[in-house]
């Protein structure tokens, strides 16, 4: 029998704005774009989707209905809210055309602009096999105190009907090992897609995994893990007098500049005087006896995000850029 499911979500809070924060009321110009169903596998998808993140809203209301062999819909519906722009819908028959829809609750339950795509979920997993290793196990955002981890749901191996997800802290950021075995939560596997973790100590790292389970087999995945470091804010670490000398200057081809004249040059941002962290948001600044150490501005760290992307190999070091003014080579 056909049944209607109402499903609320504990989702994370993310890229939402509450009754306090600062918002605009949305126009029609306001729409959901970007509407995509992917991983439709097992008995599950991931549908995710775009709306301007500054437009004052409350969550919105995904909706899964089943179309009959015509391409009408059927009373078998799926429906929740979630606060993310992402989700995973769970309990859909293999095999089924669905109708998923995606509308904005501004509040009240009163509901806007909206989107819809339709995609059938299919069979390719094994009912009493030992599941896969989780794919694309990521950090998707960090505060220093809470994390949000996202992954997608393996297209083979046994079926997930849960998933673990665990977390446990470095007895130091010295420390070589992690002294502690995870802490597990176990999620239905409507949950599955991304979790919160709140409550973490900042300026400590952390090891975040998750696995699948298979009920019929009683068998565990093996877990996907990532290191992550917890920090709110860029900070400084000073260097007062020192900083690695440029190729030519190790050479002897040149003499290098002291610290007082890199400042005087205006080469304390030189990639061998100011160094950054990514991961632990640190400016190593060296010569900050006279150079200083400001924490990065926006548009410092836009330039930081593109060299990320664009990888370390591409930034070609200049060999003479702490050499002697006039270069004394």
């Amino acid at each position: 029998m056909q049944a209607s499911f109402i499903i609320t979500t504990l989702a994370v809070v993310m890229c939402m704005h509450s009754v306090s924060e600062a918002c605009t009321a949305a126009t029609s110009r306001d729409k959901i774009k970007d509407l995509d169903v992917s991983a439709v596998v097992l008995d599950q998808a991931t549908i995710s989707w775009k709306f301007p993140e500054d437009v004052c809203l409350e969550d919105f209301r995904i909706t899964a209905t089943a179309l009959d062999s015509f391409g009408k819909e059927t009373d078998d519906v799926i429906q929740f809210n979630t606060k993310l722009q992402s989700t995973v819908l769970p309990e859909l028959n293999r095999g089924t055309p669905y109708k998923f829809d995606v509308e904005v609750n501004y509040g009240d339950d009163n509901y806007g602009a909206s989107g819809t795509k339709v995609a059938t979920p299919f069979i390719n997993c094994s009912t009493k096999g030992t599941p896969r290793k989780i794919e694309n196990f990521v950090l998707k955002e960090q505060n220093g105190s809470d994390a949000v981890i996202c992954w997608s749901i393996p297209e083979e191996g046994g079926c997930i009907d849960e998933y673990s997800v665990g977390y446990r802290m470095k007895p130091s950021n010295d420390a070589e090992a992690f002294g502690e075995a995870f802490q597990w939560r176990i999620l239905k596997k409507y949950q599955a897609g991304c979790h919160s973790f709140s409550g973490l100590t900042n300026q400590r790292t952390y090891e975040f995994a998750v696995r699948g389970y298979n009920e019929a087999s009683q068998k565990s995945g093996e877990p996907s893990a990532i290191t992550v470091y917890m920090a709110d804010s860029w900070s400084c670490a000073n260097v007062p007098t020192y900083y690695e000398l440029c190729s030519a200057a190790k050479k002897q081809e040149c003499k290098p500049l002291d610290c007082e004249q890199i400042a005087a040059n205006d080469l304390c941002a030189l990639p061998s005087v100011r160094k950054y962290d990514v991961e632990k948001k640190t400016v190593v600044q060296y010569c900050s006896m006279f150079c200083g150490c400001d924490v990065p501005d926006d548009e410092e760290l836009e330039n930081i995000e593109k060299l990320q992307e664009l990888g370390e190999e591409t930034v070609i070091p200049d060999d003479y850029a702490c050499c002697s003014v006039g270069g004394d080579r």
